[in-house]
Formats: structure tokens, C-alpha cells, sequence
């Protein structure tokens, strides 16, 4: 059964039936926003530099970056969320 939310926390991997995602670093922006360095492993290996609310491919579906609990402190995390 595919997921249709994924926490990630800081420096864990997680691996589900479409593929690993794994966040290597969470940044606040000057203006407040934050910005996430993504790695997914599924059909391919790519990189993503996101945004809350930014989307990218995973095999044959869309997922977003839906948002960075704890962004700030030491143990973030982030929350993906396939799109419909």
C-alpha cells in the first residue's frame, strides 16, 4: 500500500514500498520560509531543493513538501504528502 504522508526526521532515512527519502539539511530563510534539501531513491536517484508547498515526481506519482515541524531547533522534522 503506497503512504500518503511521510515524516522524515533529521538525519533519518526512511524507506517505503515506492521508494527512500531521505532530508539532508533544513534551512530558515531571511524571510522566514524554509527551505529543504530532499534525496529521493526510487526509479532514480534525483535531489530536490523544496519549499512548503513545492512538488516533485516519485516513480509514476506527485508528492509535496507540506511542512518542517520544529524547523530552528535540533530535531525537525519534515512531512511530505502525496498529492491527489
Amino acid at each position: 500500500m503506497t503512504p500518503t504522508e511521510i515524516f522524515l526526521k533529521h538525519g533519518r532515512q526512511r524507506n517505503t514500498s515506492i521508494g527512500s527519502f531521505g532530508v539532508f539539511n533544513a534551512a530558515v530563510l531571511p524571510d522566514g520560509s524554509a527551505e529543504v534539501y530532499l534525496a529521493v531513491t526510487s526509479d532514480e536517484e534525483r535531489e530536490y531543493t523544496l519549499r512548503i508547498g513545492d512538488t516533485f515526481p516519485v516513480s509514476d506519482q506527485t508528492w509535496k513538501l507540506d511542512r518542517v515541524e520544529g524547523l530552528g531547533g535540533r530535531d525537525w522534522t519534515v512531512v511530505l504528502t502525496r498529492v491527489e
